[in-house]
Order: C-alpha cells, then structure tokens, then sequence
C-alpha cells in the first residue's frame, strides 16, 4: 500500500509518500515540505499546495492519504 502522508499548513506543508511492502517493511519514496512565502495571499497559497499535491498524487499514484490533524 502506498500512503500520501500530508502535515497541512498554508506556509510549510510538510508530505511524504511511504511504501508499505508488508511484514513491517515501510520504504519513504519522497519527503519535503512545499514552501510558500509569508507575504503570498492565503489563496495563492492554497493553489500552490494544490498543484504540488497533484504532481506527487500523479507521480506516485498513492493507494490513500493520511493527514494530520
């Protein structure tokens, strides 16, 4: 199962995708944090961390995603 892992925030939203290849073997494929500037309006924001989010869901077609709350 592969999992997009999400730690939303409008500045730094920190994601990850981890790979669960069963029997307790987990692999991180990609790690980073989508970096947005402290004077950019909230909107332009939320469309930065939404193209960032469809590029990864694109490349690493997760089976699910996990945010944090």
């Amino acid at each position: 199962m592969r999992v997009l892992s999400i730690d939303a925030s409008l500045r730094n939203t920190g994601v990850a995708v981890i790979d669960a290849n069963g029997g307790g073997k987990f692999q991180a494929l990609y790690f980073g944090v989508i970096h947005n500037s402290a004077t950019l309006p909230m909107s332009s924001c939320l469309v930065a961390i939404r193209d960032r989010l469809a590029e990864l869901i694109q490349a690493h077609e997760p089976d699910c995603c996990a945010l944090e709350a």
